[in-house]
């Protein structure tokens, strides 16, 4: 029973042959013994929740390309950004791709220095 509900799991196949590095599917026949109608969030929800708890599967952890590496990223603005700064989320690029770097901490971009202004000015 799942969280005590009156509910009865039988497997619509007693075994399944997978390969190794395929997926299958299992699919099993839920019956509700109760009184109560479940569905949606209080029915196949409730289902689910339990499986997932009860099956404690690993998280995904794909091998990453040789040709995608990862780089920190400001999430606000898309640009290059340096890995301690507030808003730095590392995200995955193929070579050649990811942004240039930013000014790093959301700071602006550094302006022309008043020598090279005073410079432009003279000419």
């Amino acid at each position: 029973n799942v969280r005590d509900l009156p509910w009865a799991f039988k497997p619509s196949q007693v075994t399944q042959e997978v390969k190794i590095g395929a997926t299958g599917l299992a699919f099993y026949k839920v019956t509700n013994n109760g009184k109560t109608p479940l569905t949606g969030a209080t029915g196949a929800l409730q289902v689910w929740a339990d499986f997932m708890r009860r099956a404690d599967p690993l998280p995904l952890d794909p091998p990453v390309p040789d040709n995608v590496h990862y780089v920190w990223v400001d999430a606000r603005t898309g640009q290059g950004t340096d890995s301690n700064c507030p808003d730095a989320v590392q995200m995955p690029y193929i070579r050649g791709s990811e942004p240039p770097p930013g000014p790093g901490c959301g700071l602006p971009a550094p302006a022309e220095s008043v020598m090279d202004w005073v410079r432009g000015w003279l000419q």
